[in-house]
């Protein structure tokens, strides 16, 4: 089974007196597809972000919800069906990226 890794790079801009500082927040998803355990590794975090992960159907149905408290977060896929799944988001309650995920046990 071949095994893909999926970074996004979003960029967060912060502004100082003097300049503009970029800073990537990078989302990475692992592994994809999932067969347990899918961790979802935050590289760059804003700590006064709040971050939530939906993970939804096709259908718009969530079937997994959770605040992103940590740099690394990990969810049990067990009692989700196999299929295609969306992660969203969201940082302060604002809509952030999206994220095919593929739960094949």
């Amino acid at each position: 089974m071949v095994y893909q890794q999926y970074i996004l790079y979003l960029w967060h801009f912060t502004f100082s007196n003097n300049a503009g500082e970029a800073k990537a927040e990078i989302f990475t998803f692992l592994p994809n597809p999932v067969q347990n355990v899918l961790t979802i590794n935050i590289d760059n975090r804003v700590e006064d972000q709040k971050y939530v992960v939906q993970i939804m159907d096709l259908l718009g149905n969530t079937v997994y919800t959770s605040t992103l408290i940590d740099d690394q977060h990990k969810i049990n896929v067990d009692h989700i069906a196999n299929g295609l799944y969306l992660a969203r988001i969201t940082k302060n309650d604002k809509f952030y990226q999206v994220q095919k995920i593929i739960i094949q046990k």
